[in-house]
């Protein structure tokens, strides 16, 4: 089973000497989990195609990747975003947003609504909001 998990956080594609780090490694992991969850095209889409190929063709600076979400989501609560910066020698991770959705699910499991996760009665109404103007 612990063979099994380390494998996420592996780069199999890529044979360079660039280290990734993480600036908190603890709470990258638990939105990491979480978006496995809830949007599990978008955590295909990190693991595959952002850790195995697009991470290191970026030039150095800090860069901020938007990953592809469900349209209604993205209305919702807005879209996911992978915060990275890489220097000459490193790739460092440093947020995946937004905060509010990855961290409440992880704390307890959030309940869905129409297929979107529902935090609070605002989010709800966005929900009904949306969809209604989209049968129009």
């Amino acid at each position: 089973m612990e063979e099994k998990m380390k494998y996420k956080f592996r780069i199999p594609f890529y044979s360079g000497t660039k280290k990734i780090i993480y600036i908190d490694e603890n709470d990258f992991k638990k939105k990491y989990k979480v978006l496995r969850r809830i949007c599990p095209t978008t955590f295909k889409y990190l693991c595959f195609e952002v850790f195995s190929k697009s991470l290191f063709d970026n030039e150095i600076g800090k860069h901020v990747l938007q990953l592809p979400t469900d349209k209604l989501f993205s209305q919702v609560h807005g879209t996911i975003q992978l915060v990275y910066s890489i220097s000459n020698n490193a790739i460092i991770i440093e947020d995946l947003m937004p905060n509010e959705v990855l961290l409440d699910n992880y704390i307890s499991d959030i309940k869905t609504y129409k297929g979107v996760p529902c935090i609070t009665a605002r989010d709800k109404f966005k929900i009904d909001l949306l969809t209604i103007m989209k049968g129009n």
